[in-house]
């Protein structure tokens, strides 16, 4: 049986008001900037939806980008790729004096590349990333000469730094634009805009719980059961819905203990839909229908058939009509109760293929597809080989200018691989040097004097590392690295934005 899903929205007044008040200052010409913060499944997603929809309904454009996670770090400027697509699918490109824009923003993201456009560029596809999230900042300016633009940013929390660091320069442009940017975020102060008004949404209620579980459910439900559900449910709107479907398919009618477990239970008996979902979970949140029927080696209708269960079932989203290639799970928590049900012999086995069926597919790993098959590689238990691509990724971050997503990818390579190297051996280093030299280069065009500086004192600091092999002076050749950041891509991002 599905989860129940609540016509209501309860105890959510206030965040609705302020989201009213937001849209109508929004369309009087005033922007501003809105983050929506609180713990899975308080409805964060489902308000920001709500706004989406109203917003559409006046008029105005509505950029809607979610956020992945991947388990440790996200693609660099993934995200604005994202942000463009919507924009394409909400027709903004066709028409008007932005329609040259959007062709510069597509190349250099590198959407013009063929089927493979359903995930991030390779480096190759993207010389200038960082010059392309100008042109992304530049591009939402000039759709707001002609109408209201809302870009909402769903699972903030999973952001990369650069990605962060777009979502500030938005923020900060609403000021002055008829643009409202919104993030939804499960961190615990939402401070990631640094800008704009925090709404936190706190768990429902007892009563409120009884009126969700009477709105869910028509048909009278015992009150021992509502007793259970108020119990476990913990005033989490997604939980309520789920823990009651479980209950109420169960010929006893007992409560599942967690949500995750509730999941599982769902998906006991139904070894082919379990088996989809499995390696679906290991792909993300939301995932490519047929590379999932390419790992598992199934006919293209039954894994569609397993699928369409899943949705059945409540695990899976309902289809939104978005995209025909892709399908999502109905939650990222939805997503985790699979996993967390996965036994680490069948997670090992379903990562391998999923890691042999990448390779072989897309051979040096473009884009996005290098950090998924980083994440693989160590649910296959493959540390050298996990080690290896998390270094490649630090290394394309480098290259792109991603300077705090490199040293967060080059400290994961050291953590899952750094246990089987030879003591002292600075994994990763040779890796750093040339994009590092790239990196200065472009400090040289675009960022000035001080930029320079720091790069040559970092350059010079991580040959020290390499010839000496001294895990120590590495740590300190890359901190340096990242605090070299800073001056660099803000220069290169205030380059970006002049340069044509």
């Amino acid at each position: 049986m599905a989860a129940a899903r609540c016509p209501l929205l309860l105890e959510r007044e206030y965040e609705l008001a302020v989201l009213a008040s937001s849209l109508g200052s929004l369309f009087a010409g005033s922007g501003g900037a809105l983050t929506l913060m609180g713990g899975t499944g308080l409805g964060k997603t489902r308000i920001a939806s709500e706004l989406a929809r109203a917003a559409s309904a006046r008029g105005a454009v509505v950029l809607w980008v979610g956020v992945e996670p991947d388990g440790v770090c996200g693609e660099p400027f993934g995200a604005l790729a994202r942000l463009v697509r919507s924009a394409i699918a909400a027709g903004a490109s066709e028409t008007g004096g932005t329609a040259a824009l959007f062709g510069r923003a597509r190349t250099a993201l590198g959407l013009d590349h063929g089927p493979a456009a359903a995930m991030p560029p390779a480096v190759d596809m993207c010389p200038e990333p960082v010059a392309a999230r100008g042109l992304v900042a530049e591009l939402v300016e000039q759709l707001c000469e002609r109408q209201p633009v809302v870009v909402i940013f769903d699972d903030f929390h999973h952001a990369a730094p650069e990605t962060v660091s777009s979502g500030q320069l938005l923020a900060r442009d609403s000021a002055e634009l008829p643009l409202l940017v919104v993030v939804t975020s499960a961190s615990t102060d939402g401070s990631e805009l640094g800008v704009g008004l925090r709404v936190e949404l706190s768990p429902l209620t007892e009563p409120a719980v009884r009126q969700m579980i009477t709105s869910c459910w028509h048909d009278e439900v015992p009150d021992e059961l509502v007793t259970a559900l108020i119990e476990h449910a913990k005033g989490v709107p997604l939980f309520v819905e789920e823990l009651l479907a479980a209950a109420l398919d169960d010929h006893e009618g007992r409560v599942p203990v967690s949500f995750a477990s509730s999941v599982g239970r769902r998906l006991r008996n139904r070894e082919v839909t379990r088996r989809v979902l499995e390696v679906a979970a290991l792909l993300g949140t939301t995932f490519e229908w047929w590379l999932v029927a390419e790992i598992v080696s199934s006919p293209a209708h039954e894994v569609l058939n397993a699928l369409q269960d899943g949705i059945d079932l409540g695990v899976l989203g309902p289809d939104d009509g978005s995209d025909a290639r892709l399908f999502r799970f109905r939650s990222e928590a939805t997503r985790d109760a699979v996993l967390s049900e996965l036994a680490p012999a069948r997670r090992c086995d379903h990562a391998t293929a999923a890691l042999a069926v990448l390779e072989q597919r897309y051979p040096g790993l473009p884009g996005a597809r290098l950090f998924q098959a980083a994440v693989l590689a160590e649910q296959a238990g493959r540390r050298d080989r996990a080690g290896a691509l998390w270094s490649e990724a630090g290394s394309r971050c480098l290259a792109l200018g991603a300077f705090q997503e490199a040293g967060r990818c080059f400290a994961r390579a050291g953590e899952v691989a750094g246990a089987g190297r030879p003591e002292g051996t600075a994994w990763g280093v040779v890796s750093v040097v040339d994009p590092l030299e790239v990196a200065l280069g472009r400090a040289r065009a675009y960022a000035g004097a001080g930029a320079e500086a720091d790069v040559e004192r970092a350059l010079a600091e991580l040959r020290q590392a390499v010839q000496a092999e001294a895990i120590a002076d590495l740590e300190r050749a890359r901190q340096r690295a990242a605090a070299a950041h800073t001056a660099i891509g803000f220069g290169l991002l205030w380059g970006g934005r002049v340069m044509h």
